[in-house]
């Protein structure tokens, strides 16, 4: 298993990227490598960290490739089963900062923000908390049962988040104090959120249901503009640029058992304007495909599904 450090294509060849070795479905060994050394002038990369801890399953590198985190679940391969995780802060060295505990949270449970400087933990006990990635001291806390969220760079000390007690409405929260709430109720969609993204300067929200898009800013939660996919598409999954780019990913719905999906990935600009879109074809699974991510530099953009991934230049 590869796990990339989320800079999708930029400074590519100097990206920290994880490989995590298997053995009997378990981790057994998580290095952290560089592809190539550009100043040296070598495509041959460098081994920063070389962990062989059984303790884990499954790593988060920090997009900037200063730290990673390991997830501990007490012997369980997922986190579903079991009763706590630990959090361990790793420099990028593999030497160990500190542990964090948790509870497993149902949903989304942790996540880097975009540049690096924050990790976030969802708990069930605790609710979403920041954390500074190199002492692995925590920054704000949010309290209550987040269902998921999406933050801005940490820095901002921005995040949008859903709470699973009022699943209709997403709240931009800055250093945990709450700023502004948008209910889906009162703007004419009258569904559950789905999806939500925030640039990663913080100044640009974006709140999903499963067809219409909210184009939102992020410091007063003025609407800029929305967007709607066409009948018989779900909104999978949205993510928005610093440049003010948009791109939705959106698959076939209503389908049974395993039909062929078709879905269609959307580009627009701040105000919903559609700039682009195209067809992706793949397995229907119980995966929110088709994913698609945006480059910190806001020039690429990448498309998963569960076979196939595609690098799109944004200019």
């Amino acid at each position: 298993m590869i796990l990339p450090s989320p800079a999708v294509a930029t400074t590519f060849a100097e990206t920290p990227v994880g490989i995590a070795l298997h053995e009997h479905r378990a981790i057994t060994r998580f290095r952290l490598v560089t592809v190539a050394n550009l100043a040296g002038r070598t495509l041959k990369g460098e081994v920063l960290a070389d962990l062989p801890d059984r303790r884990h399953f499954h790593y988060l590198v920090a997009p900037d490739g200063q730290s990673f985190v390991g997830l501990d679940s007490g012997g369980e391969h997922t986190r579903i089963k079991a009763k706590r995780l630990i959090y361990r802060f790793f420099t990028r060295t593999g030497r160990i900062i500190s542990e964090v505990p948790s509870s497993p949270a149902p949903w989304v449970d942790s996540s880097y923000s975009p540049d690096g400087r924050a990790f976030l933990i969802n708990s069930k006990k605790d609710g979403l908390s920041s954390y500074d990635p190199s002492v692995a001291k925590r920054i704000w806390n949010i309290p209550g049962d987040v269902k998921f969220f999406a933050a801005a760079n940490g820095k901002t000390r921005r995040v949008l988040v859903v709470m699973t007690d009022s699943v209709h409405k997403a709240h931009l929260y800055e250093a945990g104090n709450l700023s502004w709430t948008i209910d889906l109720k009162d703007s004419a969609t009258n569904e559950s959120v789905r999806n939500v993204a925030i640039s990663p300067n913080g100044e640009l929200a974006v709140v999903s249901n499963n067809r219409d898009l909210l184009i939102l800013g992020a410091s007063s939660s003025a609407l800029q503009g929305r967007y709607r996919v066409g009948e018989g598409l779900t909104i999978n999954s949205v993510v928005v640029s610093n440049k003010g780019l948009i791109a939705v990913g959106a698959q076939q719905a209503g389908l049974k058992g395993a039909e062929m999906a078709f879905g269609k990935v959307f580009v627009l600009d701040k105000t919903g304007k559609l700039l682009f879109q195209e067809n992706t074809q793949h397995q229907r699974s119980n995966a929110w495909t088709p994913i698609v991510q945006i480059d910190p530099s806001g020039r690429f953009l990448l498309v998963r599904t569960v076979e196939s991934l595609h690098l799109r230049s944004l200019h």
